[in-house]
Parts: C-alpha cells; structure tokens; sequence
C-alpha cells in the first residue's frame, strides 16, 4: 500500500507545505474567499476615495473663487439665496412633472 503513495507525498516537508497551504485557503480565519471578497471590497474604496478627492479639489477650487473674486460671489449669492438690487425683480420658474 505504501508502494502505490508518491514518493513527493512521503517527504515530510512537501507534506507540511500542502497542509500549511490547505489550512490557510481554507480553514484558517482569514481565508481565500475573505480575502478575494476584501480585495473586491478595496478595490470599490479606492474608486470612491479617488472620486472624492476630485470633489474635494473642485470645492476648494471654488471656494477660493467666491473668497477671493466679487463677481463670484455676488452670482454666488444671487442665485443660492436669492439675493437682489434694490431696483430688480426675481421671477422662478419651476419646471412642471406630468405624469401620465
């Protein structure tokens, strides 16, 4: 019976080295599926915090604009606040949902 055993089975490091990697795929805590579903997961923040990043420099972009140009705040204020002149009138319109 022991004739029919590899002889790459019988040497004892090769045998450890199998059951170190099969218990680590498998059985261990953090395992082969863990993680290729972190992986996944990692990837997925990284997409977000690259497209926060680039919301964060458009909004400091802009912030700098209304602190340091009047013109830019002033449409700022206008149009966020409805803010006016003295000798002006604001109309609003509002676009209509038709539902069928």
């Amino acid at each position: 019976m022991l004739e029919k055993i590899p002889n790459w089975l019988k040497n004892k490091y090769i045998l450890t080295l199998v059951l170190f990697l099969v218990w680590m795929m498998f059985f261990n805590d953090i395992d082969l599926i863990y993680v290729l579903e972190n992986r996944s997961e990692l990837s997925d923040l990284r997409d977000q915090r690259d497209m926060l990043e680039k919301a964060s420099v458009i909004a400091e972009e802009d912030l700098y604009n209304l602190l340091t140009n009047q013109e830019t705040l002033e449409r700022f204020a206008r149009e966020t606040y409805l803010m006016k002149r003295d000798n002006e009138d604001i109309f609003l319109f509002r676009e209509r949902i038709i539902e069928n």
